[in-house]
């Protein structure tokens, strides 16, 4: 009976172990600072677009005060890129990085 109660204490706490340390669902914390991004651009005038779709890509990095601070935004058409950058430029995220002036690289998808 001695050597019983362990074992079954045992094989309890080894098999309880998967079900409570299940997180949940996984996102990437990129994935969630792309959303974050993508809805600070949507519900805006886009009609000064010279195409129907314009791709703009914009690194950035984010301060202490969590801003967004372009360091570069690049694409086909010079006014999407400098109408992305003036949105985005110093406006704050709740996205909490890991570690300070990480490099961030975002592609962005502009509709008309």
């Amino acid at each position: 009976m001695r050597t019983i109660m362990p074992l079954i204490f045992f094989l309890s706490s080894f098999l309880g172990i998967p079900a409570t340390m299940d997180a949940g669902p996984r996102t990437s914390p990129t994935s969630v600072l792309h959303q974050e991004i993508s809805s600070l651009l949507k519900n805006r005038n886009l009609s000064f677009l010279e195409h129907e779709t314009e791709m703009v890509t914009v690194d950035f990095v984010i301060n202490a005060k969590n801003e967004i601070v372009v360091l570069h935004t690049y694409g086909n058409s010079s006014t999407a890129c400098d109408y992305v950058k003036d949105v985005l430029n110093f406006k704050k995220v709740k996205f909490r990085q890991a570690k300070q002036l990480t490099p961030y690289v975002v592609n962005i998808r502009l509709i008309k």
